[in-house]
C-alpha cells in the first residue's frame, strides 16, 4: 500500500551516484501532489553536469525505507546570467519511478 500523503526531498547535485549527498547546490522539501520549483546558482566557466535527486517515502510496505531517484538535468536548463530560466522536468508519479531503495534518511532532517 502506497502513502497518499507525505513529503519528498529534492536536491540538485553534481553527483549522479545513488546515495544522499551532504554537499548539494539547492534543496527543497515538498508535499506530494504539489508543484514546485528549485533554483540553484553556481560559478563556473563551463556548463556543469547537474543531477536532480528525489528522495521520497512512497515505498510499499517498508516504513523505514525510502526511494532515491536520480535524473540528469538537461543542459538546455543550465544557463548563464542572473535571470533564472525555468525548465519543466515533467510530471512524476513517485510510486512508479525506478529508483534505489535506501534506509530512511529522515527526510525532514536533511538540511
Amino acid at each position: 500500500m502506497y502513502s497518499k500523503s507525505g513529503i519528498a526531498r529534492i536536491l540538485i547535485s553534481y553527483d549522479n551516484r545513488r546515495y544522499v549527498v551532504k554537499n548539494y547546490i539547492a534543496a527543497k522539501t515538498v508535499t506530494y501532489g504539489t508543484n514546485f520549483y528549485l533554483a540553484g546558482m553556481i560559478r563556473s566557466h563551463r556548463k556543469p553536469f547537474l543531477f536532480v535527486k528525489i528522495i521520497h517515502n512512497c515505498v510499499p510496505s517498508k516504513p523505514s525505507y525510502e526511494k532515491l531517484f536520480v535524473k540528469e538535468i538537461p543542459r538546455r536548463c543550465i544557463v548563464k546570467g542572473k535571470k533564472p530560466k525555468f525548465c519543466f522536468m515533467g510530471i512524476m508519479e513517485l510510486s512508479k519511478l525506478k529508483g534505489t531503495i535506501i534506509k530512511s534518511t529522515g527526510l525532514h532532517k536533511i538540511e
